[in-house]
C-alpha cells in the first residue's frame, strides 16, 4: 500500500475494489506539479529533442501494442477490434492530418526512442496501458485518447499522472465485450466486473477493445477545437 512505500515525487492512493479483491495502488499525479515540468525538461535536454513548433502537416499517431494486424497473435492484451476501422476515423476526424500507425516501446526501449515516440504527434490514440507513462513527454497542447477496457470504468492512473503537464490527455470507454470474450464473467455488469479482481484482469487483458467512437472524436474536439 501506498503509505508502506518509500517516500517518492508521486501522490497515490489505495482502491479497494469490492469482496474478493486485492486492494491496488492507483497513481494521483505529482506531489508537486514543478517536479513533473523539471523532470521532462531534463529528458528533453539529455535527448536533444526540445518542443519546437511542427513542421509541415500535424501529425496524430495510432500507436499500437503490436504491429498493424498482428495483435493477439502474441498477445491478446488490449487489441482493438477494429484497427482499420479506428485509421480511418482519424483520417475522417482529422482532415489535413497526416496519419500513422507506431507500435508501442518495449522494455528495452531506449529513452529517447520512447520520448521521441510520444513529442511529435498532435493527437495520438492508443489503448491503455504502462506505456502512457511516456505521454508525460507530449507537447503541452497535444491530444491524447486513452482507450481504456470495458472493465476498467474509472481507472485513470494514467491521466492522474499527466494532468499537470499534458491536460489534453482523455480517457475514452469501450463497448461491452462479446461473450464469447467474457466467457464465465459473461452474467456480469460491467460494474461487478470492475468490482472483482479477477474478471476486470482477464477483460483487461483478453477481450478486445471496441471504442466509444463519439468519446474519442469528443476527446479531440475538446483539445484541437476547429481543427477535428
Amino acid at each position: 500500500p501506498c503509505a508502506a512505500r518509500a517516500p517518492t515525487p508521486f501522490r497515490c492512493h489505495e482502491t479497494r475494489c469490492g469482496p474478493g479483491a486485492a486492494g491496488e495502488d492507483v497513481w494521483a499525479g505529482f506531489r508537486d506539479p514543478r517536479a513533473a515540468v523539471l523532470f521532462v525538461g531534463l529528458v528533453r535536454r539529455a535527448c536533444g529533442d526540445p518542443v519546437r513548433p511542427p513542421s509541415g502537416p500535424p501529425r496524430a499517431s495510432l500507436l499500437l501494442r503490436d504491429p498493424p494486424g498482428q495483435c493477439g497473435l502474441k498477445r491478446r492484451a488490449r487489441c482493438l477490434e477494429d484497427e482499420s476501422r479506428m485509421r480511418r476515423f482519424l483520417r475522417a476526424a482529422l482532415p489535413g492530418f497526416a496519419v500513422d500507425v507506431a507500435v508501442t516501446p518495449g522494455p528495452t526501449t531506449p529513452l529517447c526512442a520512447q520520448q521521441r515516440l510520444f513529442s511529435g504527434p498532435t493527437a495520438l490514440v492508443t489503448p491503455h496501458g504502462a506505456h502512457l507513462t511516456n505521454a508525460l513527454f507530449a507537447r503541452p497542447s497535444a491530444a491524447i485518447v486513452e482507450v481504456v477496457p470495458w472493465s476498467l470504468p474509472e481507472w485513470g492512473a494514467y491521466t492522474n499522472l499527466t494532468k499537470d503537464i499534458v491536460p489534453g490527455h482523455g480517457r475514452a470507454h469501450s463497448l461491452r465485450p462479446p461473450p464469447e470474450s467474457l466467457g464465465r464473467w459473461a452474467s456480469l455488469s460491467r460494474a461487478e466486473c470492475a468490482a472483482h479482481s479477477l474478471c476486470k484482469a482477464a477483460v483487461r487483458d483478453g477481450a478486445p477493445l471496441r471504442p466509444i467512437y463519439r468519446e474519442v472524436h469528443a476527446l479531440l474536439q475538446g483539445v484541437l477545437g476547429g481543427r477535428v
